[in-house]
């Protein structure tokens, strides 16, 4: 099973270790070195399928942060977040762990920093275990515990009683998936044949961040679901009480010293209360958390995400009035209907000639055929100043990608603007 995490992980190594290593050339032959051998592993194989152009260069970038050295690329949700709706057994974990070994002293690593870097991965990758029940049969529980069926659920659960824990996509658990829709006879038996109440899950349409079933069951406004959890012992941390604006809850865990706190489900990339609170959307919490020291400029790109999909300008201005950089941001908000999120991070320094994560242009993308036409959202970028002949990564343009899509209107908004 996965384990429930305790204490948070460091987000990233001291730099001593990253140089100890023999920085960015050494830490680019231990990543050659282990997936060299991840691919020639029939039995991790299907662990290790992304054939994605760059894949290497990315974990290049991740490992030397998480080193120590310079951080690079993306940071977002962690290492644990992007693996748990893999099945992954003890004996796999143990793999990964002797084939980065192999690598680290492949590399010339000498004993000193390679026992420094083992320690570091050996709790992260004891974190990734999920073993339980056959894919097939996570999937049947969790659509069961969606419905509420009781009698469906216990049944898998006799055949597979690990499941009565395991995580599924975004780390959903059963009781997770039956908070989050009121099931509150699910919620009974499940909490009475022994279920773990506080791992936390996601749904990424209402949070990015993880939280435990009975903030779901309040989120999702299934109030007598949230009182059971609370009267069999749920509790409301500080990430918690961030995420549900419980304002005196929060004031008690910031005089204890936890407004800059490291969510323990969370790994190698800084997740605080305030990433709760605007993932929460609760302008108040996050004011009460930046009022005492909590810290914008981490991670500020994915807070100012965040506070831009969910279409609150008060939120986006309050983060940038606390130093979240602009420039790192990856949405401008509901531009096809207003503007003045985009007005705002574009006044600020974020580029619309830039792909976002290494792909798609704000331009490029609203020009996708999987996405769907959005005239309205193309004229807003342009008015903003967005080049219409800025190509994405691979190098194409708004105007061949709109053509391609046979998105007439949008077409016709490039080449008035000049595209070509």
């Amino acid at each position: 099973m996965m384990r429930s995490p305790r204490e948070p992980l460091p987000v990233t190594a001291d730099p001593g270790l990253f140089e100890a290593l023999g920085g960015r050339a050494a830490v680019g032959l231990i990543v050659d070195g282990l997936y060299d051998r991840l691919e020639r592993d029939q039995e991790l194989t299907r662990l290790f399928r992304s054939r994605r152009k760059g894949e290497r260069d990315r974990l290049k970038e991740f490992f030397e942060g998480f080193f120590g050295g310079e951080v690079r690329g993306i940071r977002d949700v962690g290492t644990q977040r992007r693996h748990l709706h893999r099945l992954i057994s003890a004996e796999e974990s143990a793999r990964w762990l002797a084939h980065f070994g192999a690598a680290l002293d492949q590399a010339g690593v000498a004993a000193g920093p390679q026992a420094a870097v083992m320690r570091l991965l050996r709790e992260a990758a004891a974190r990734l275990e999920n073993d339980g029940a056959p894919l097939a049969v996570l999937r049947q529980a969790m659509a069961a515990a969606a419905t509420g069926d009781v009698d469906a659920v216990a049944a898998l659960v006799a055949d597979h009683p690990r499941l009565i824990d395991q995580r599924a996509g975004d780390g959903a658990t059963l009781v997770w998936t039956a908070a989050r829709r009121g099931r509150l006879p699910l919620v009974r038996w499940l909490t009475g044949h022994g279920a773990d109440i506080e791992i936390p899950g996601s749904a990424v349409h209402m949070t990015q961040v993880a939280v435990s079933p009975y903030c779901i069951a309040v989120r999702s406004r299934h109030q007598q679901v949230a009182q059971y959890l609370r009267d069999h012992g749920a509790k409301v941390d500080v990430f918690g009480a961030a995420f549900l604006a419980d304002l005196d809850a929060l004031r008690g865990h910031i005089a204890a010293g936890l407004a800059n706190a490291q969510s323990p489900h969370e790994d190698f990339h800084p997740v605080t209360p305030l990433h709760h609170a605007v993932d929460g959307g609760s302008a108040a919490a996050a004011t009460l958390l930046l009022e005492n020291g909590a810290e914008a400029r981490t991670s500020g790109g994915r807070l100012l995400t965040s506070a831009a999909n969910q279409g609150s300008v008060e939120l986006v201005r309050l983060l940038l009035d606390h130093g979240a950089q602009a420039r790192d941001a990856e949405s401008l908000g509901p531009l096809g209907a207003d503007r003045t999120i985009g007005e705002l991070l574009v006044a600020h320094g974020f580029d619309l000639d830039v792909p976002i994560r290494a792909q798609e242009t704000p331009l490029t993308r609203a020009c996708r055929a999987d996405k769907g036409e959005h005239p309205e959202t193309v004229r807003a970028l342009l008015e903003l100043g967005a080049d219409p002949n800025a190509p994405n990564a691979r190098g194409r343009t708004a105007l061949s990608i709109a053509a391609g899509a046979r998105f007439s209107r949008s077409v016709a908004l490039l080449l008035a603007a000049g595209a070509r």
